[in-house]
Formats: C-alpha cells, sequence, structure tokens
C-alpha cells in the first residue's frame, strides 16, 4: 500500500509539471496571438505589408 501512494505521489508531481508546462505555453501562445493581432493591426494602419512585422524583425 506504501509504495502505491508513493506512486501516486510521483505521478502528482509529474502531472503538476506537466499542466504547469501547458498553461504557460497557452499563456505564450495568446499573449504572441495578441502582440501579432496588435502587429498587424498597427500595419494596417501604416499601410505597410503585414509580412514585414514577423518573428524575423524581432529577433534581427
Amino acid at each position: 500500500m506504501v509504495g502505491l501512494f508513493v506512486q501516486v505521489l510521483v505521478i502528482n508531481k509529474q502531472m503538476k509539471k506537466i499542466i504547469f508546462l501547458v498553461i504557460a505555453s497557452m499563456v505564450l501562445l495568446g499573449a504572441f496571438y495578441l502582440w501579432e493581432r496588435d502587429a498587424n493591426t498597427v500595419a494596417g494602419q501604416l499601410d505597410v505589408p503585414i509580412n514585414v512585422i514577423t518573428l524575423d524583425t524581432v529577433f534581427i
């Protein structure tokens, strides 16, 4: 019984890690989506082609 209980605890720790990673990635994706949308609207106002404002311009 004790071994089973320990296994459940270990699984819970791993699940917490996985859930945290999933939530973190979803938050990052959401932020990136909002940032992209804002960039697109700004590009639309400036009449700049949208493909100019991409991830490339951020990292270069």
